[in-house]
This record gives structure tokens, sequence and C-alpha cells, in this order.
């Protein structure tokens, strides 16, 4: 048997983690209890049981048959189904620690030790190479000690209660008379030894999460969501949360545990993996990404909660999505006091004479002039299917930087709900790619049409009179904004040495690999006006048209 034992915390019971995840969601709490006890590969999982402090029930009225309660300062009563024991040894845990070991690796390791009780602490240091110092009794070096894979190690007796304790199961009715367990580890180890039993201390290797850690059970929490996902996939979907009140307008994303008497409000989105406890009320526009929200927890409006446990020892904590608009304003303002603007001898210059200069140019010219005429008779026609779509103007236009920043209104057909820039920053934590670009795979700003007009690049046509005017180039890097470029200096000033185009190398090589999307964009921009000249035009250009005709027919 595996007996998991939460210590009372000096302070009110009603602030311990443990609990206040226990009572947020039953789904979570079973799980919960399982992944505190030692599981066994191979055999089933160990019969588990969890004693907790008395006062806890006047908060959280278990549904499990497996907790029990013990009042503060006195003995615990074990179970009679202590002999039940793994491999003949009876497991004591300490319920603050969720451990991930071998255990029946460990068990072999305690059988060829001559022990009649034995601590375990896990150690996640042990799990691959390890160099320690080894000192003598007077503090001197001895010598160093290297390890080159997973190693259990023989170490001095800890002061208090180790992660887990391995007792004997034939030595716990003369260890633990009238089956009581004190919580006075000095005690327990007084009587081992006045029972002339032996005692060792283990340090094994393995994962530990200390459910007094917040950033520790915030991951462990979220581990468990993901498991249930796996398991129990019904537990997500929309028929379970008839208990929770959802508004139509609020946006679920990825694995999102809902609790009896949940509300959630207008335009609300959370993003899993996430655990919205028993009777929390999220209001309109609240964003929470990868967060834990413990019972009753309320989310103000408009707050943004990112990769936080929310709890009733901490104040809500907003995460402020500024971090762009920060180091702008820093940018702007060191160039606003050494006076330095848009320099052109940090720019890459050509002669008169050479393509990039004259022949692009004339290309740009060339080529506008002959996808404006071969597009305008279906403009009327795209811009009626917006109308219809939605409400709103035909054309989109937002300020970028040219050549050598110089700024112009790039021109799109509109393919988003009026006002969609302005609600960016709302959903800047679910941005799916690195670097200052921002993307979702299922934007909510995107109109009906919309979706259409992106994957078959006709809401892109607008911008060949960018080209005709010479604001833009037919290829070039992605017309940026000032506040994007301010971010990268060399970066920017290599980019804006040349015309930003309506296709480029980056997007026709791009990988969007995750983290790796920013570092691609730089690298291709930055190759490009390294190596411009009118082959490489040819072949982006050629490369664009393959994926707009393969985009095109599959969407027929």
């Amino acid at each position: 048997m595996n007996l998991i034992i939460v210590h009372p915390l000096p302070h009110r019971s009603d602030q311990d983690p443990l609990l206040r995840l226990l009572d947020s969601n039953d789904h979570v709490a079973g799980h919960l209890l399982e992944r505190l006890g030692l599981h066994a590969t191979g055999e089933s999982v160990l019969s588990v049981r969890i004693a907790v402090p008395e006062p806890w029930l006047d908060i959280w009225r278990p549904r499990d048959e497996r907790v029990l309660t013990y009042r503060p300062g006195q003995p615990i009563a074990i179970p009679d189904d202590h002999k039940q024991a793994h491999s003949g040894w009876l497991v004591i845990s300490r319920g603050r620690f969720i451990t991930d070991l071998d255990l029946d690796w460990l068990v072999r390791d305690l059988t060829r030790l001559d022990a009649h009780v034995v601590s375990v602490t896990v150690d996640p240091k042990l799990n691959g190479y390890q160099e320690r110092t080894c000192y003598s009794s007077d503090g001197t070096v001895a010598g160093f000690r290297r390890r080159y894979m997973a190693a259990t190690c023989l170490e001095a007796a800890p002061e208090e209660w180790p992660h887990h304790l391995f007792v004997r199961s034939e030595l716990c009715d003369p260890l633990f008379p009238g089956r009581l367990l004190t919580l006075d580890y000095p005690a327990m180890q007084q009587r081992v030894s006045q029972n002339g039993l032996a005692y060792k201390h283990l340090s094994v290797p393995g994962q530990l999460v200390d459910l007094h850690r917040k950033l520790d059970r915030l991951n462990g929490v979220r581990d468990i969501i993901y498991e249930l996902f796996k398991r129990q996939p019904q537990l997500f979907n929309g028929a379970s949360r008839a208990h929770a009140q959802v508004h139509p307008t609020a946006r679920l994303c990825g694995p999102v545990l809902l609790s009896p008497g949940v509300q959630i409000d207008p335009e609300a989105v959370i993003v899993g993996p996430a655990l919205i406890g028993r009777d929390v009320h999220i209001l309109e526009k609240a964003l929470v990404r990868a967060s834990l929200i413990t019972a009753g927890g309320v989310i103000h409006p408009g707050e943004q909660i990112d990769n936080l446990w929310i709890g009733s020892e901490e104040d809500h904590q907003t995460r402020l999505e500024h971090s762009f608009d920060n180091l702008f304003h820093c940018y702007r303002m060191v160039k606003n006091a050494t006076g330095v603007h848009a320099d052109k001898q940090n720019f890459r210059v050509w002669p008169p004479n050479a393509y990039p200069y004259t022949g692009k140019r004339i290309a740009d010219i060339i080529i506008s002039l002959i996808v404006l005429s071969l597009f305008l008779p279906i403009f009327p026609i795209i811009a009626l299917i917006i109308k219809l779509g939605s409400p709103g103007p035909i054309f989109f236009g937002h300020k970028r930087q040219g050549l050598h920043g110089k700024p112009f209104t790039c021109w799109k057909f509109r393919s988003m709900i009026p006002g969609a820039d302005d609600l960016q920053a709302s959903l800047r934590m679910l941005n799916e790619v690195d670097g200052p670009q921002f993307r979702i795979e299922d934007d909510p700003r995107i109109n009906r049409v919309g979706h259409f007009l992106r994957d078959t690049f006709l809401d892109e046509i607008p911008q060949f009179w960018n080209v005709l005017c010479g604001e833009m180039s037919v290829v070039g890097p992605r017309p940026s904004p000032e506040k994007e470029n301010a971010l990268c200096p060399p970066w920017r000033d290599a980019r804006l040495s040349v015309r930003p185009g309506v296709t480029g190398l980056w997007q026709v090589m791009r990988t969007r690999r995750a983290s790796q999307d920013f570092q691609e964009w730089v690298h291709y921009d930055t190759e490009y006006v390294k190596t411009l000249s009118f082959k490489k035009d040819i072949w982006i250009c050629w490369e664009t048209f393959k994926q707009m005709v393969r985009r095109f027919l599959e969407k027929f």
C-alpha cells in the first residue's frame, strides 16, 4: 500500500495549494491522487490512500474513498490493508511532492540493501552526467566523483520527512503500535533504532514536482490536464460543458477543463492547457492562457492571465503585452534624442545602371500594369463579396515603411472584421510565431471570405498599385511597420535598402518551424539584399506562382 500524508502547514489549512487544487475540480483531484502515489510498471497502480488534516473537511468534501483524515498533532491510523504492499514494502509518501521514478528498479535496489527501513528522496540531478567534489572530514578537497549515467546514491539520513519511506510490511506492527504513525520524523527514526532495525537513506534519479512552488505545481497540473485530455477527451468537448455557462462569443482553444459553476462572459478567450476551477467567473474580454484558476476565482474585464496560478494567496496579476510597444518607444526616444533619422549611409546602395536601381524599377512598372489590367475586371466582384460578407470598407490600408524607411500606406482587400488591428493587442498571447510578427491559425478577426482571399493571395492584388506608384516592388522583403523594424536595427537597415515586395525570398522559403520563424525572416531578408539579382527575382516569382496555383486548386 502507498500511504500519502499531507502535512499540516503553519498557516490556515485553506491556504494549502493542494487543498485548493483538489477543491477546484473532481477529475483533476482523482488524477492528482494517482500522481502523488507511486506506480509500478507492469502491474496495477498501488493501493493508494491519502491522509489530509481534518480541518480540510470544512472546505473540501472529497468524493474519493481513498481519502482519510487525521487531527493535526495526533498520530495517523494506518489502514488495515497495509499488508497489501508492493514486493513486501509499505510506502509512506509526503503529499507535497509528485515524483516520477522507476519503482520496479528501485524495489530491486531495496531488496539488495540490508535494511528494514529505507527513506528515499528524488534528485533530478542524478538522471545523467554529474560531477561532485568530495571532501574529507576536516573539510579539505579529497577528490572528484563523476557519474556518466543515472545512479542511486547512499546518503546521510534527512532531518525531515523524505519524499518516500519504505518499511518492510512484516515490521509495521512493531514499528507502529496500534497501527498509529507519528508525524514527528526524528521520533520515527528513534523508534526504528529502538527496535534494532537497520535504516538507510537513498537518493534516486527521477523527476520531481513540489506543489508548494508555483511554477512546479503549474507545470505539474498542466501535465495532468494533458493526460486527462488523452484519456478522457469527452471531458473537454461541448457536451460536457453543460454544467458551465459559456457565452457564445467566448472562445476556448485547446484542452480547457471547466468545473461546475464556471461562468465565462462575452468575448473572453481561454487557451489551454488551462484549468478553470469551481465557481470561477471570467468577465468580458478577459484572456487566460496556460493558467490555473482555483475555486471561486474572478478574472476581471480585460485582464490578461498568462502562465499563472491564480489562487487565494496571491493578488490577480496582469501580464502586460506591451513589450513591442515599449521597445518601439525606447527606439523612438533614442532616435529623437540623437537626431538620427533614416540615414542612407546605413543602407546598401547600387550604381544607377545596376539592375536593383533601374532595371528592377522598369520591371515593376511593366508587371504591375499587366497584373492590374488582368484583375481589374474582377475587382467589382471581389468588392461585392467583401461587402456582403461583413460591414466595412472594401480596402484595408496600413502604414508601412518603404525604401530607406519612407512611410507609405500599403493596400489590401479587406479580409478581417472592422477594427481588427485594434484587437491584436488583446490576442497577443495567442500568437503562434516568434518575433514581432503576429499569426494565429484560426484568427477570429478574419471575416467569412477572408480565408479564401488570403489562401489564394487575392487580398494582395491591390498592392500592385503600391508597386506602380514606386512605394513597393514585386519582389522584396515583407512590408513592415516602423515598430517591427525598430526591434532589430542591423536587420532593419538591410531590408530597407530595397523596396518591400508583394512576394519575397522569406515568403517562399519559410518553414514555420516553432521558435525559428523570426530567425528565418531575418536570414532570408538579409540574404535577399546581399544576393539581389534579376535571376533571383525571376526564381522567386516562379516559386510564388506555383504556390498560388497549388493553393487555388486546393480550394476546389
